[in-house]
């Protein structure tokens, strides 16, 4: 079957960066990547801006945590 990464950095000096270079460069192995950008972005606001570079760049689909607010 067709192989999938999920990448999420744990550090806490680098959590909140995106490779984009990573996701081309791991599109060579043909391997699906898919970026978390809930945990990527760190702050709601540059969610969007992060999806479209991430979209642009190849990876193949998006995720994203969502909580309510109350």
């Amino acid at each position: 079957g067709k192989k999938v990464i999920f990448a999420r950095e744990f550090d806490n000096s680098t959590k909140n960066i995106l490779d984009i270079q990573a996701i081309h460069n791991k599109k060579e192995y043909n391997l699906s990547i898919f970026i978390d950008l809930s945990h990527v972005a760190g702050n709601n606001y540059m969610i969007h801006s992060m999806s479209l570079a991430a979209v642009a760049a190849g990876c193949d689909g998006i995720m994203s945590e969502v909580h309510n607010k109350y």
